[in-house]
């Protein structure tokens, strides 16, 4: 019963409580720029390949629900001496494949958990092979991703 003895008090101070603060929450986590390299290689020798296509094709959006194929078919990397495509944030948006993009032009994912995921369908191709076709997940706080494709 001593509590309630201090109830009159609690009231005055909460009376002489100033007028009233809003709280504001400030979100310091950013976008993630999506980046992609693939590395071609032949399972056989164990060597690269060089100068063989890789482009995407399409990719899952989560924020989207959409599977977007690319806009531009025409567009694709040829790996380079050490086997080697690389997808920068720019290059991926420019496949137009639904990605969210910043004002320079960068593919994103944001850090929302129906937001943060993309699955990119990659295509490596040459005369005379067969397509090669993988599945590349990228998550916010995973959003560059190294993949090794074998082809023959």
């Amino acid at each position: 019963m001593k509590w309630l003895s201090l109830f009159p008090v609690l009231l005055l101070a909460l009376g002489s409580c100033g007028p009233r603060r809003h709280l504001v929450i400030v979100d310091p986590l950013e976008p993630a720029r999506v980046e992609i390299e693939v590395e071609v290689y032949d399972p056989v020798t164990g060597g690269v390949w060089e100068n063989v296509g890789v482009r995407i094709v399409e990719a899952y959006n989560e924020w989207s629900g959409c599977i977007c194929p690319t806009t531009r078919p025409d567009l694709f990397l040829l790996s380079d001496r050490n086997g080697l495509a690389y997808f920068s944030p720019q290059l991926i948006a420019e496949f137009d494949v639904g990605f969210a993009e910043d004002g320079l032009g960068n593919a994103l994912l944001g850090y929302q958990s129906d937001r943060d995921e993309a699955v990119v369908r990659i295509e490596v191709f040459a005369v005379g092979f067969r397509s090669v076709f993988v599945d590349v997940p990228l998550t916010w706080d995973e959003p560059y991703r190294f993949v090794s494709v074998p082809f023959e």
